[in-house]
């Protein structure tokens, strides 16, 4: 009876060994074959988030918006905000992807109707500004301002594992080729400890491919439906009638807040009302997290992203304003010692560069406590500050303006 059992043991390890070579096999001939051809990003299945809507209506119509926001939640919300009061209706900002107040007051300063795309992402960090900036614009399509409302906490934050961790970065990444995707690695995964999605999905080819399979798979299947129906039709019977789908009907969180979380961001989710009060909420336990350590290395990442960011901007002849996001005294208390002033020594630098200016809103005057609606975020009041300032501030607002009125003249007669 042992005997038997050792052999059974033996004989069910050499079938698992054999299986292991086989599929080793298996999987060396495809990759050195690659019968699938890499699929055009519009097929590629993604869940409704910020950065797919976003994306989206982005890319929507024939050119890119003349002027981009980027940022956090600190851009975000109080951007949606102000829209709100200023239509004095109540906004969706998923499907609200354009700042309304500050297209009118470039309006007021230069008699020309901009378009203001609000591209900030909850959480966003500085490389995540990156995989937009170089996935989506080039000389053919890219605005003529990209707006940055940075802090400290986009370079530093230690909740993040690693720029590859974000869900901007995957989202974009299907916009990269694989050697664009490698050449990132020693920034986007610096530590062989974050790349074990990275490697499985470079090494294992049905694994790295299965968004693709998966979306030929439903193609298939979708296109023997609909012949079988098609065939049944013609035999003289009719279809079967559908179930109309039923959803899940949930009343909008009023609560700007309810935008930042969860997985998926659908239509009606939020609804921010005009002239809404806030109330005060205390996010110093999240910050503190977040500002546990001053995060050198990550640091030391971020600034490379955002160097290069601003090299590409400046090489296709997009202006940038950088702005200093503003904060309260409890909130600049969390930081690591020393960390907010090696952040502002990099924007002042990076501010001297032509093309690039500083807007430094973190000045304690120019915003009073109750244009908040936590230590970080500001409500409705404090983004129509804010807007009034960047719009004081656009450099050269009139040849930003002549750039866009170009652009569009050069766009008819090409369609003409």
């Amino acid at each position: 009876m042992q005997a038997t059992g050792h052999n059974s043991r033996t004989a069910k390890g050499s079938v698992f060994l054999l299986s292991l070579g086989l599929f080793a096999a298996a999987n060396a001939a495809l990759v050195a074959w690659q019968p699938l051809q890499p699929m055009a990003v519009e097929r590629i299945p993604t869940k409704p988030t910020w950065e797919s809507h976003r994306t989206r209506d982005f890319m929507a119509g024939t050119q890119a918006p003349d002027a981009v926001l980027f940022g956090s939640s600190l851009m975000m919300i109080p951007t949606a905000c102000r829209d709100a009061d200023y239509l004095n209706v109540t906004i969706d900002p998923v499907v609200h992807p354009y700042s309304q107040y500050l297209q009118a007051k470039i309006a007021e300063k230069t008699g020309r109707q901009l378009k203001c795309f609000n591209f900030a992402l909850p959480g966003g960090m500085i490389s995540d500004h990156y995989m937009i900036v170089s996935s989506l614009f080039s000389n053919e399509r890219k605005p003529k301002l990209a707006i940055f409302g940075l802090s400290l906490r986009d370079f530093i934050d230690s909740g993040v594992e690693c720029a590859a961790s974000t869900p901007a970065y995957h989202y974009f990444s299907r916009y990269k080729t694989e050697s664009e995707i490698d050449a990132l690695l020693p920034l986007s995964m610096p530590s062989i400890f974050n790349r074990g999605q990275y490697l499985a999905d470079r090494y294992i080819y049905l694994l790295g491919k299965r968004l693709q399979i998966q979306v030929m798979a439903e193609e298939a299947i979708s296109s023997a439906v609909t012949k079988a129906i098609d065939s049944t039709d013609r035999a003289g019977r009719s279809k079967p009638s559908l179930e109309p789908s039923t959803q899940v009907s949930t009343k909008p969180d009023s609560n700007p807040d309810a935008a930042l979380s969860g997985t998926e961001v659908t239509e009606g989710m939020v609804a921010l009302q005009p002239n809404a009060f806030y109330p005060w909420q205390d996010n110093s336990r999240e910050y503190k997290k977040r500002f546990k350590s001053a995060n050198q290395s990550m640091f030391k990442v971020q600034t490379e992203y955002f160097k290069r960011m601003i090299a590409q901007l400046k090489s296709e002849g997009v202006e940038v304003l950088i702005v200093n996001m503003p904060l309260t005294p409890a909130n600049m208390a969390l930081m690591p010692k020393g960390s907010y002033e090696q952040y502002m020594s990099l924007m002042q630098q990076t501010a001297r560069e032509p093309g690039c200016t500083l807007l430094n809103l973190n000045d304690g005057k120019t915003f009073v406590a109750s244009n908040f609606k936590d230590p970080v975020h500001m409500n409705g009041s404090g983004g129509k500050i804010l807007i009034d300032k960047i719009a004081d501030c656009v450099p050269d607002l009139k040849a930003v303006a002549r750039k866009s009125q170009v652009a569009a003249t050069n766009k008819a007669s090409v369609s003409e």
